[in-house]
């Protein structure tokens, strides 16, 4: 008759443990059902795109060299889309450079000659109208020659 009562005794703990098992899993399920955040997608044939273009606004004129825009990819915070030629940005700071020599020579008689560089045309000052448009946007071009 004891054995009987132990074997009664162990199935009831087994169910009672399978029972607080069971409870503990229904309560996380039902705690992930409604709390958490799952993303969605629906597949639709008539789904339409929107999208619109922007303009973006350049403080300066500069040619394209390169590229890196790829269609489908993803642009994280300072990525590289393109590379522009800042030629114009960096004629004008040697002309503010310029202004700034002719500001601190202020009472003498300094004049600044300027000459083409030799070379293929690739740099700043490799092309006679890099000169004229230096001479262009200096304060005082009449000390320059």
């Amino acid at each position: 008759m004891f054995a009987r009562f132990a074997r009664a005794q162990d199935a009831s703990s087994r169910i009672a443990f399978v029972a607080v098992v069971g409870c503990v899993l229904l309560a996380a399920w039902s705690l992930w059902f409604f709390l958490a955040r799952v993303a969605l997608y629906e597949v639709s044939r008539s789904a339409r795109l929107e999208s619109a273009s922007h303009d973006i606004d350049a403080p300066l004129s500069a040619r394209l060299l390169r590229s890196n825009l790829v269609l489908d990819h993803q642009v994280k915070e300072g990525d590289v889309l393109v590379e522009l030629d800042s030629e114009t940005l960096r004629l004008e700071r040697v002309a503010e450079a310029l202004d700034a020599v002719h500001e601190r020579t202020r009472g003498f008689r300094v004049r600044i000659l300027l000459e083409v560089t030799a070379g293929g045309g690739t740099e700043l000052g490799g092309r006679v109208a890099h000169l004229s448009e230096i001479m262009r946007r200096v304060k005082l071009p009449e000390r320059l020659g």
